[in-house]
């Protein structure tokens, strides 16, 4: 397979096709929200010097403090909650639906086909179940191996034969490694074959398996690219945020300096471009990375 050219086609999908990029951004997650911070709901309770110290105090004490701050701002939490919660849930969505459809605007782009945004969307939203499935099917993978790992080890130091616990950890390690191994390679073309193929679940896992029993030196080289390709944006991402966070800081640096408000506004403003303009890079690079996979099993198919 030719893989220099499957980087070119790759990178030239990305660039030319932009709206790719949001289903980038949202593959690679929404990014961390913030925990809301309660300490300063927090009444400020001021004590004589006689008061007892807190470690003192009773239950009922606790309680009706508790029940005081729940009455105030009880509300406030749990719409704060719902409102986290439904953002998690919205952006779980998105997320498998982007990848159904950035796996489907590459092949549609590949084969010469015109295609869109909403488009895709929609073929995202109509895959997101069989693609949901094959993460979960991956996912139980992952976990019973950490059980067949980690349960008998703890079975043998609380039974305190440390021998047998030792070597079964040891042994079980290196086979759980070589089954992790084996996932990270096929789950993304299980994805692929799950939204390009018209299969099930268990079909998608299964022809995966075999596409890499029977191309799986092709894989390998795939996985390696892939590896160097993240190498490589890592350090130009460490250099893009070194350089041009260095420059505006001394510009704000300077605006504080003339004036408190301007260098203000200047860091708020900056600080959101900046951090924009990381997102739009991250979408970009999980667009390329996702096209070259999938470009990888169009090509492994024939």
């Amino acid at each position: 397979m030719d893989y220099l050219d499957t980087l070119k086609k790759a990178f030239k999908i990305t660039l030319k096709n932009k709206f790719l990029w949001v289903f980038g951004i949202l593959i690679g997650g929404a990014g961390g929200l913030n925990s809301f911070n309660f300490n300063r709901f927090t009444p400020n309770y001021q004590y004589e010097s006689s008061a007892k110290p807190a470690s003192e105090l009773t239950n009922i004490q606790l309680m009706e403090r508790i029940a005081e701050v729940w009455n105030q701002y009880g509300l406030l939490i749990l719409t704060i909650t719902l409102i986290l919660l439904l953002l998690a849930v919205f952006f779980f969505v998105m997320n498998i639906i982007s990848q159904g459809a950035l796996i489907s605007s590459v092949a549609n782009l590949e084969e010469g086909k015109k295609t869109n945004f909403y488009h895709e969307i929609s073929v995202g939203w109509h895959k997101f179940w069989r693609v949901w499935g094959v993460m979960v099917v991956y996912f139980m993978i992952t976990m019973v191996t950490l059980i067949v790992l980690v349960v008998p080890v703890i079975i043998g130091i609380i039974t305190k034969f440390y021998a047998v616990a030792i070597f079964w950890g040891v042994l079980m390690f290196f086979v759980c490694l070589v089954i992790w191994l084996i996932v990270s390679l096929i789950s993304p073309y299980s994805v692929r074959v799950a939204v390009l193929d018209r299969l099930g679940i268990w079909a998608s896992v299964k022809k995966s398996f075999e596409l890499f029993k029977k191309n799986w030196t092709e894989i390998i080289v795939t996985y390696l690219v892939l590896v160097a390709v993240a190498f490589i944006y890592g350090l130009a991402i460490s250099v893009f945020v070194l350089l041009i966070g260095a420059i505006l800081f001394l510009i704000g640096y300077a605006l504080w300096l003339a004036s408190t408000t301007a260098g203000i506004i200047y860091a708020t403003f900056a600080s959101l471009a900046f951090f924009i303009c990381l997102v739009i890079l991250s979408g970009v690079y999980n667009t390329f990375t996702s096209s070259i996979l999938t470009l990888t099993y169009l090509r492994l198919k024939k």
